[in-house]
């Protein structure tokens, strides 16, 4: 998981910024037992992602997408892919340097869209977050 230093450094690349932690479910009951002797620790979340401010075009394109009838279902998803800054799983973090249109833009894109394979409501888990972040209010999201 990213550090608090490490959101610090998002947050003055970029400005506002969104961080999600994904929720830690409960060992199943039919799992077996921890090896006797092990300590278990605190459970970690399976990711963790962070969304910078969408740019007025970004938005612009999401907001025109999200009425169109044939592109709606993938506005959301779109507008996070744009505006995804990092992804941190249990087994890599990828986090973008600031740098647009660069190698580790396309990294940090590639790694979302790994996410989105194994958990593909992320994108609509984190449509308020994206929202306030351009400026709109919950109330304003709902309509």
């Amino acid at each position: 998981m990213l550090t608090d230093e490490q959101l610090c450094k998002l947050e003055e690349t970029f400005g506002r910024i969104h961080e999600m932690t994904g929720k830690v479910r409960a060992r199943s009951r039919w799992a077996p037992p921890p090896p006797a002797g092990t300590a278990a620790g605190p459970a970690q979340p399976p990711y963790q992602v962070v969304f910078r401010k969408p740019t007025p075009g970004e938005y612009s394109a999401f907001r025109a997408a999200a009425n169109a009838e044939g592109r709606k279902a993938r506005s959301q998803e779109d507008l996070a892919r744009a505006t995804i800054i990092a992804v941190s799983t249990g087994k890599a973090t990828t986090v973008h340097d600031g740098e647009r249109r660069g190698a580790v833009e396309i990294a940090v894109r590639e790694a979302f869209d790994r996410l989105l394979d194994d958990y593909p409501g992320v994108a609509e888990a984190a449509a308020d977050g994206i929202g306030e972040l351009a400026g709109m209010a919950k109330e304003e999201q709902e309509k």
